[in-house]
């Protein structure tokens, strides 16, 4: 029984801290940055401005 209330209560506080208002919203202006595309070249998002963007990032280790 001491389990699931401690369950409850960690879900209770995930709940919570993913509630607050953190990160950005749609229609927000995105922060401006670069990166080399395959040939080298330095590119900005910047450079887009006014334009549909799909930014596909992910990570491995």
């Amino acid at each position: 029984m001491k389990k699931v209330g401690v369950f409850i209560l960690l879900m209770i506080v995930l709940l919570v801290s993913c509630s607050s208002e953190t990160g950005s919203e749609i229609g927000d202006t995105a922060y401006d940055f670069e990166v080399e595309d395959k040939d080298g070249n330095l590119v900005r998002l910047s450079d887009y401005k006014g334009k549909t963007v799909f930014v596909l990032a992910w990570a491995t280790t």
